[in-house]
């Protein structure tokens, strides 16, 4: 997803400079030749660089959505599947629609639906410990 940012910024970047550079140009008369068209070319490469941009960003609302949708499932007891996106008990070893195998409870359980930030903050509550952010300066 990042390389899709990325894309999408160069794109809006050079073309708006290519846009830049093609005005400036335009107006010498002679090099005129070359600045229109690099305009035209430019102008396509903004708009498809904000198109890519825009994908993303509701890609990524999308991904966030599911995260929090999977951490709450897994809060209230719910294992939703991650191929068919069907719920389930947390007891039951399978998927009741596609059959996909769900790690073991008594196993390392994955915290992929968590944030790592999350995951440290639950894991601080759990242990019911208070880790200071900074190290203490001694003087």
């Amino acid at each position: 997803m990042s390389a899709r940012r990325s894309t999408g910024v160069m794109l809006i970047a050079s073309g708006s400079i290519g846009i830049t550079i093609g005005i400036i140009i335009s107006f010498t008369g002679i090099l005129a030749i070359c600045g229109i068209p690099m305009v035209l070319v430019c102008i396509p490469m903004v708009i498809w660089g904000y198109l890519m941009k825009a994908k993303d960003r509701d890609l990524k609302d999308q991904e966030f959505a599911e995260r929090m949708l999977q951490t709450q499932a897994v809060a209230s007891g719910v294992n939703i599947c991650p191929q068919c996106r069907s719920p389930n008990q947390i007891t039951s070893p399978y998927c009741s629609s596609c059959g996909f195998a769900f790690d073991p409870i008594s196993g390392p359980r994955s915290i992929s639906a968590v944030d790592p930030v999350e995951a440290a903050l639950l894991g601080n509550q759990i242990k019911n410990t208070r880790e200071p952010v900074f190290e203490p300066e001694d003087f």
